[in-house]
């Protein structure tokens, strides 16, 4: 996907989709390079805590680790399914409320 229209898009569908899975807009997502960067707002910075990754023709998924190294979870599949195993594995991270100081 190399057509920047295309990918601004791309990020936008997974967005609205993760956004709908989750029940709340506070999530973002960011296009780098064959990634789609998951990122969620921490008191005013985004943190990236996952990444969407296009493999050929499948994607997977990865989340950044406390040592800042980034780990694949094992599945592999269509946009779609992996949007789903993202929310499905990592929700706590995508959850605002983790992250609001008080």
């Amino acid at each position: 996907m190399t057509n920047p229209s295309a990918v601004a898009l791309a990020a936008a569908d997974i967005e609205k989709k993760i956004g709908k899975l989750v029940g709340h807009e506070a999530v973002k997502v960011k296009p780098y390079g064959r990634h789609f960067l998951i990122q969620i707002d921490d008191n005013g910075q985004p943190d990236t805590v996952a990444r969407l990754t296009q493999i050929n023709t499948t994607y997977g998924v990865s989340f950044k680790s406390h040592t800042g190294r980034w780990e694949p979870l094992p599945e592999e599949g269509t946009r779609e399914e992996m949007i789903t195993v993202l929310v499905d594995e990592l929700g706590p991270y995508l959850d605002p409320t983790n992250y609001t100081s008080n």
